[in-house]
């Protein structure tokens, strides 16, 4: 490696255009002469010696080539055996574990997908949980049809022919409501079943909610996040 240095003073630099600068522009180094000092540097695998780096890369691909291997010599045969077995049961450990690696991988990419197509549909399956369905807030299906709220009740059907009473949710309060054949009548406003016999002024039946005394026993087995649900199987269609 080429270095220069000032004849008058320490300065040294690689780049012989600094030092020439130093002695013209430095008043006590004026007349100053340049020196050219070589640093050999040396290949790190043969410890020859070159004038500058760029002798010393061009040796080294060759060298590297060509000496740069560690050789080991065993003079007792069977501690070199020893040796091949050992490190061939450290191979099969690792390919073993790499093995089940890639399979806890494989499962835990299917429980993914399996989480990613629940959360798409609103709902998360749950692993382990020991809470119960939360269909014992007493929510049920949104009433869309007239033959809907018979089936949900259990009513025959001369209960169909009467005006019957149960309770809905309407504007997330618990309201009284008395049903006919044609109508749902709650605080005094109609929701007709079919929609061209709607009048100005009367609901959708879609708005309203049929609002259930009795609770579920069961695990809940899904779990809806925006709402904050937690359902079984059987209830999880009353969420979506």
């Amino acid at each position: 490696m080429t270095t220069y240095k000032c004849s008058k003073c320490d300065f040294i630099r690689s780049v012989k255009g600094y030092v020439t600068q130093h002695i013209n522009r430095t008043v006590n180094c004026n007349g100053a002469t340049l020196l050219e000092c070589i640093v050999p540097v040396c290949c790190e695998v043969c410890d020859k010696k070159f004038d500058n780096n760029n002798l010393l890369n061009i040796h080294r691909k060759s060298c590297f080539e060509k000496k740069a291997i560690i050789k080991a010599e065993y003079k007792d045969a069977d501690d070199f055996n020893k040796r091949i077995d050992k490190m061939s049961a450290v191979m099969k450990t690792l390919i073993e574990q790499n093995e089940e690696f890639k399979n806890e991988l494989n499962k835990i990419t299917k429980r993914l997908d399996k989480t990613e197509k629940s959360i798409k549909d609103g709902f998360e399956e749950l692993s382990h949980n020991d809470s119960n369905c939360e269909y014992d807030e007493n929510k049920g299906p949104f009433i869309i049809s007239h033959d809907q709220v018979c089936k949900f009740f259990g009513w025959d059907e001369d209960d169909i022919k009467c005006y019957m009473k149960f309770k809905v949710l309407a504007n997330e309060r618990v309201e009284d409501a008395v049903m006919s054949e044609n109508s749902i009548k709650v605080q005094g406003k109609m929701y007709k079943f079919d929609p061209k016999e709607k009048k100005k002024g009367d609901g959708s039946v879609g708005e309203l909610q049929i609002y259930e005394p009795e609770q579920c026993d069961k695990t809940a087995k899904y779990f809806n996040s925006s709402k904050s649900i937690s359902c079984c199987e059987e209830h999880k269609y009353y969420y979506t």
